[in-house]
């Protein structure tokens, strides 16, 4: 049987996760990530669309609000949102003090998560999940599952290389642009684009080495 949220803990975890870093982004510590969507045009109806939020700073957070809820922390690590301390004192939480964009299946099913920085903090703009048995970046097109109805009506997929790309073309009004996340395309992404119906891919990547 197909795995969900129902019968999988590491997909609880997610969906948990999910729902969490939502009402994170409403409170005192997500005001940097608010000012940064709202800077970027992305009003409330794309924040609830796509899911966005914001992973505290505190490293053991979202482990304690798991806990909570009854889901155990091997839950969070198998699905990449936590790792065991190298102390061996614990786990802590894998997205610290970024603006979390969760990543979803062709069918709709959160199965990673994407962090930008959008404070001063140091670090990577970007921090995805670790590939985990859920998630394999060689195989998700970011925003599929939102792009299919005009993907199949109009036969032409557009692909760009960040989430927040896909967002602001959503926003824009073109809803058949997906991502795939900073990664070569695959065989993989092919095979999902012919099974979205795509007659006609656009390919709009930064002119650096790893876009040629």
């Amino acid at each position: 049987p197909r795995r969900s949220r129902e019968n999988d803990p590491g997909l609880a975890a997610l969906a948990f996760a999910e729902a969490f870093f939502r009402k994170e982004l409403g409170r005192e510590e997500g005001r940097v990530a608010r000012r940064y969507l709202e800077e970027r045009g992305f009003g409330e109806s794309a924040s609830e669309a796509f899911g966005l939020g914001w992973a505290p700073r505190g490293g053991g957070v979202l482990l304690a609000a798991a806990r909570r809820e009854g889901i155990h922390e091997n839950a969070l690590i198998e699905a990449g949102l936590a790792r065991r301390s190298d102390r061996g004192d614990g786990a802590y939480s894998f997205f610290r003090g970024r603006m979390m964009i969760p990543i979803r299946d062709a069918r709709g099913t959160t199965v990673a998560f994407g962090g930008r920085g959008v404070g001063d903090d140091d670090g990577p703009k970007y921090v995805n999940t670790s590939e985990t048995r859920y998630f394999h970046k060689g195989r998700v097109i970011y925003a599929l599952d939102r792009a299919l109805d005009s993907v199949r009506r109009g036969g032409h997929l557009l692909l760009v290389e960040g989430s927040t790309d896909v967002i602001a073309a959503h926003v824009a009004g073109l809803r058949h642009v997906g991502a795939v996340l900073g990664t070569a395309t695959t065989d993989m992404h092919a095979a999902l684009v012919r099974k979205a119906g795509a007659r006609r891919v656009s390919l709009v990547f930064d002119g650096d080495e790893a876009g040629r």
